[in-house]
């Protein structure tokens, strides 16, 4: 293939996906499933070469819904689901139906909580809804503090110690392996300007934003401490979404 040619769309396998191969595409497939359930898809756009065929995608305000039908093997409609630097959801539905409704779902504005009721083949991620409504900083700490199962924990005294103190819980919490980093944003790219937590065999290990060792502590609280003393000035409450550009 030359350079300056498009690469070859992937075909819709008419095995798999007869109801997307009589319309020519998966575009086009959606919108006749949504009308033939009373339903009126806005917008949607054909997938990037060599996907044009058997992709599409619903872009709004919130996030971008994309449905893919691409599987050589078996039926399904795959579903991914984004905003600008968080990932929200994934799912496969093997109906075109199902799928066609979650799309008018997504545009619609339907609560993604209800959405993840209605459609349990989309497997949205926990923090989704508080991402979507510009809530993540306050439901990050309630998750971590109920000691859900499904976000990332930090060992449960040190979430409670930093919890504690009020210039840290307005930051987006970011546990790894047991320690606690900490964000002015609440999306990547993620702020590293701020002191981070990790644990030791017998206490705990407070790092620089440069990763030079402040400290080591033997307790949480003490941690804490150091952290606080160490943050930069004006950092927090933390921005709901991304730093504005520029």
């Amino acid at each position: 293939m030359a350079a300056d040619e498009a690469p070859e769309a992937i075909p819709v396998d008419p095995a798999l996906y007869p109801d997307v191969a009589d319309t020519g595409g998966l575009v086009s497939a959606l919108y006749r499933e949504a009308s033939g359930q009373g339903l009126e898809l806005g917008p949607l756009v054909a997938g990037a070469q060599p996907g044009a065929l058997v992709r599409a995608k619903a872009v709004t305000g919130r996030g971008t819904f994309l449905v893919a039908a691409d599987r050589d093997t078996e039926r399904a409609f795959d579903i991914t689901v984004w905003a600008p630097g968080v990932h929200l959801g994934t799912g496969s539905t093997g109906d075109l139906a199902a799928a066609a409704a979650a799309v008018h779902d997504w545009q619609s504005g339907r609560p993604v909580g209800e959405m993840a009721a209605a459609w349990p083949f989309i497997d949205f991620d926990r923090l989704a809804e508080a991402h979507v409504e510009g809530r993540a900083v306050i439901t990050a700490w309630r998750l971590m503090r109920e000691r859900d199962p499904g976000v990332r924990l930090a060992d449960p005294e040190l979430t409670e110690a930093a919890y504690a103190e009020p210039r840290l819980r307005v930051l987006f919490p970011f546990p790894t392996h047991g320690g606690l980093q900490f964000s002015g944003t609440t999306r990547d790219p993620y702020t590293h300007d701020m002191p981070s937590i990790e644990p030791l065999r017998n206490g705990w290990r407070v790092r620089g934003a440069d990763a030079s060792t402040l400290g080591d502590v033997p307790t949480a609280a003490a941690a804490v401490a150091l952290v606080v003393a160490h943050l930069p000035d004006g950092c927090g409450p933390a921005v709901e979404g991304r730093l504005a550009e520029g």
